[in-house]
Parts: C-alpha cells; sequence; structure tokens
C-alpha cells in the first residue's frame, strides 16, 4: 500500500511501499518501538483528512544531542525522528493507504535539530498523562 516517509535523518518526504508489517514500519522509522498519531490537521479540502503517523515512540527520549533529527508540522506539532503516514485502520483494523501525497505533505513539514529548536525556546519534552478511570 502506498505510504508517505518523512525521513528526519535524510530530511526527504517521499512515497513509499509499506506492507503493513511491523518489522518494515521499525526500519523505515529507525526504531523499535511505535506509537500513532491521528493527523486530522493535514486535510486537502477533498474530506481526505482521515490519515495517520507512525512515529517513534521513544524518540524524545533518544534524542538527547543536537543533531538529534526533528520533524514539525505547520501546525507546531513536533515530532522526534521520522514518520510514516498512512490511511486510518479500516473497520477490520488493517491499515490502509494514505489518501495525501508527498507532495502535499512536503509544503506542511519541515526539519529541525534538537539544537535548532533549542535554540528558539521549542525543545519538545517527553510527557505522560494519567487519567483515572471510574
Amino acid at each position: 500500500m502506498k505510504a508517505i516517509l518523512i525521513d528526519a535523518v535524510e530530511k526527504t518526504v517521499r512515497e513509499v511501499e509499506y506492507d503493513g508489517k511491523l518489522h518494515t514500519l521499525y526500519g523505515y522509522l529507525r526504531c523499535n518501538l511505535v506509537d500513532v498519531v491521528s493527523l486530522p490537521h493535514l486535510d486537502t479540502g477533498k474530506g481526505d483528512s482521515l490519515n495517520d503517523l507512525f512515529v517513534d515512540d521513544e524518540g524524545l527520549l533518544t534524542a538527547t544531542d543536537d543533531d538529534s533529527p526533528f520533524i514539525v508540522f505547520r501546525n507546531n506539532w513536533t515530532f522526534a525522528g521520522s514518520g510514516l503516514i498512512v490511511g486510518q485502520c479500516d473497520e477490520d483494523g488493517n491499515t490502509t493507504e494514505t489518501t495525501l501525497t508527498a507532495d502535499f505533505v512536503r509544503q506542511h513539514v519541515v526539519f529541525a535539530s534538537l539544537g535548532q529548536l533549542r535554540q528558539i525556546g521549542a525543545e519538545p519534552r517527553p510527557q505522560t498523562t494519567f487519567v483515572w478511570l471510574e
């Protein structure tokens, strides 16, 4: 299926083939643990905002030196390391193909290092939120 790789190390955005397998995702993102973030703000105006972004779940914990790469969306969402955009899951829980194009994503992403983010006072910090369930 078509996916879009935002490669923070190479500073590129390109379409890739994703087979839906976890080990393939680890290879694209250069990590061992992933998390997924919904991207409702990336809408081309065609009602196609149903896309998700896989990211390195430990990215903020491992980004310790000034050269650590980050991707920053134009709405100020910041992620450590690379990301892979796919479509949201179908009714059976399977990942689907992204509805976005690499050209569209390029217009909404910039690359920065941890050092650059520190210089402008925008260093992201790991955080955890706990919610009490009754």
